[in-house]
């Protein structure tokens, strides 16, 4: 795992030879402030939402061995705040949490800040238990293994999708014209509507009998199959997991 390494943000002098020890800084802190990113299928898109949890650990050897808490054993809201006319991402509180000048701080993000079951291990970082399929479309983690660790006072958080969609398409390349198609539904059967998510690994499926199904009839005329002629008619959030095909409609 990588860790978020911090220098010196103000460089401290001792005078210790002088009669009379001077403390020299040579800069102010920094408040620690945020940058989201939303990991995508094929780009790396800038994170809009309204707010985001982050944990927070302190390594003074910078190697993480020594981890304690940087700002409590919860994790801190997140939010856009307008600073001297700039639009900035950091705790969502009156206290400011500024750059130690020395060791080591590594970040545990995840969104929404409304997602249930989440706790934190040191070790082991973020897990959220029972997750459901419609909390898997929204759910996003970012760890230090995705967030590249920043030596200034923005830290990047990339946020990975922890969910996924199954989108059934659909063209008919009948020549005769006039010749319409309806599909009056697709279903998916024996998929699990709530797991455990920890960093892009799910574990403990349950309630496997669920059918997913649409039910809307949509019409499609009658083209040439073509990259811009199929419809995506029906999708589904679901939990990744392992499909076994029963039987065909």
């Amino acid at each position: 795992m990588k860790k978020l390494m911090i220098i010196a943000m103000g460089a401290a002098l001792a005078l210790t030879a002088c009669v009379n020890n001077e403390m020299v800084d040579d800069a102010a802190p920094k408040e620690v402030s945020f940058k989201g990113f939303n990991l995508g299928e094929s780009t790396r898109g800038t994170f809009e939402g309204s707010a985001f949890m982050v944990y927070a650990q302190f390594s003074n050897n910078g190697l993480g061995t020594d981890y304690i808490n940087f700002w409590g054993n919860a994790p801190k809201e997140i939010t856009k705040q307008t600073v001297d006319g700039n639009d900035v991402w950091k705790v969502n509180e009156t206290t400011k949490y500024y750059w130690p000048k020395a060791g080591a701080v590594s970040f545990w993000g995840y969104y929404p800040k409304s997602q249930g079951g989440v706790s934190f291990d040191k070790a082991t970082g973020v897990k959220v238990t029972g997750v459901s399929a419609a909390e898997a479309a929204v759910l996003m983690l970012a760890d230090p293994e995705q967030s590249d660790f920043m030596t200034a006072n923005s830290v990047p958080m990339v946020f990975k999708h922890a969910g996924a969609q199954v989108i059934f398409r659909f063209a008919n390349a009948s020549a005769t014209s006039g010749f319409n198609l309806t599909i009056t539904d697709v279903a998916i059967s024996n998929v699990s509507e709530q797991a455990d998510y920890k960093w892009g690994v799910w574990s403990n499926w349950s309630n496997v009998a669920t059918t997913l199904s649409d039910g809307a009839d949509h019409a499609i005329a009658n083209t040439a199959i073509g990259t811009d002629t199929d419809d995506d008619l029906y999708t589904f959030n679901v939990i990744p997991q392992a499909l076994n095909v029963t039987g065909v409609d």
